[in-house]
């Protein structure tokens, strides 16, 4: 496999991932060949046995990703990669801590290619199936949100039926939408399977707006107020994998209404934003008691959470997902008042290249 090549050039097709494995110390206890032939070493002895940020051209910044890998559970980013001939290569990352038979340790997917990394389950050493702790936790997570919608349907139509036909159709289509995004989490499991054999989901063009809309009804099913979100005209599509975004977007406004008093809607508003590069924002606002300073700063930690029942992953998920889109959610909040999380995601189309 050829290693080298520019960020914007398509995936390699790989039986083995470009992975290392690590304890948690940082020595490294595991590399596969693409791995070596990266690094520039000749066999794996190398490798094995060294720290990890001996391969690290920037010694303070390997020490601000460890350790925000120790705290957070996973990392990902770029950095510039120190080979055995002395030279250096940006590389793209992610690690994840991984638990298991053995348990405790990292694993590390390495390459030139950002698009190599897009992968969201890894195959250990052996063959064996891991899955990382954050992304199986998600997915649990984010499927009992998929389900909660029909589940709530089909007792509604059950023990209310409406005489309306359009009423009707509107519900068993917020069914088919719900279902649709349960199956998409179900195919997630598929994930390492699919990486093995070098397949991976290519990012399309969305329309945000619509995503957005299906989202929002979604998440209002049994809201005792609903209300509808507010969409830009002419709203620029973005470049992602839908069912990615469509949980992001559910973990958010579900987490708003939970947050809101008597059970209402948040107010949700989806806008084009000018600028080198455009973006679209999608705001979502609830009607909560807001947060402290210091809860802000810890609310996407893995494992962090502020409800009596939370699992604290959904927001760390999400968190992730967006930053894999090249964008980022912000979050303001006024203890008594409320908070907004705002989703900021690259725009793209010749329409919002007009308006770089």
């Amino acid at each position: 496999m050829a290693m080298h090549g520019g960020e914007g050039t398509e995936a390699p097709s790989f039986r083995v991932p470009p992975l290392l494995l690590t304890d948690l110390a940082g020595t490294i206890t595991h590399v596969t060949p693409d791995i070596l032939a990266l690094a520039g070493a000749e066999r794996p002895d190398d490798m094995i046995g060294r720290h990890g940020d001996d391969f690290w051209a920037d010694a303070e910044r390997a020490a601000e990703a460890r350790a925000i890998f120790l705290r957070e559970g996973f990392w990902h980013g770029s950095y510039h990669l120190r080979c055995r001939d002395g030279s250096t290569i940006q590389v793209h990352s992610k690690a994840w801590k991984l638990f298991g038979p053995d348990g405790g340790c990292a694993a590390i997917l390495v390459s030139p290619n950002a698009v190599a990394v897009e992968m969201f389950s890894l195959f250990g050493q052996g063959g064996t199936v891991v899955f990382p702790e954050i992304v199986l936790r998600g997915l649990i997570h984010d499927l009992n949100n998929a389900l909660t919608a029909p589940i709530g349907l089909l007792s509604f139509l059950n023990e209310c039926p409406p005489s309306d036909p359009a009423e009707t159709s509107e519900i068993a289509r917020q069914i088919s939408v719900s279902c649709d995004h349960a199956r998409d989490l179900l195919k997630r499991l598929r994930a390492p399977l699919d990486a093995w054999v070098g397949k991976s989901e290519a990012p399309q063009p969305l329309d945000i707006g619509t995503l957005v809309a299906n989202a929002f009804g979604t998440a209002s099913v049994g809201a005792s107020a609903r209300g509808a979100p507010r969409i830009a005209e002419g709203l620029w599509p973005v470049l992602g994998e839908e069912s990615s975004l469509f949980r992001v977007l559910i973990n958010l406004m579900l987490n708003a209404r939970q947050a809101s008093r008597r059970d209402a809607m948040p107010t949700v508003s989806a806008d084009n934003i000018s600028g080198d590069p455009p973006f679209v924002r999608i705001a979502v606002e609830d009607r909560g008691c807001g947060m402290t300073p210091q809860e802000i700063e810890n609310i996407f930690q893995a494992g962090y959470t502020t409800k009596a029942e939370g699992s604290g992953i959904g927001l760390a998920i999400s968190r992730l997902i967006v930053q894999e889109h090249g964008g980022r959610i912000e979050v303001r909040s006024e203890k008594g008042r409320g908070s907004v999380f705002e989703v900021w995601l690259p725009a793209t189309g010749s329409a919002c290249s007009r308006h770089s």
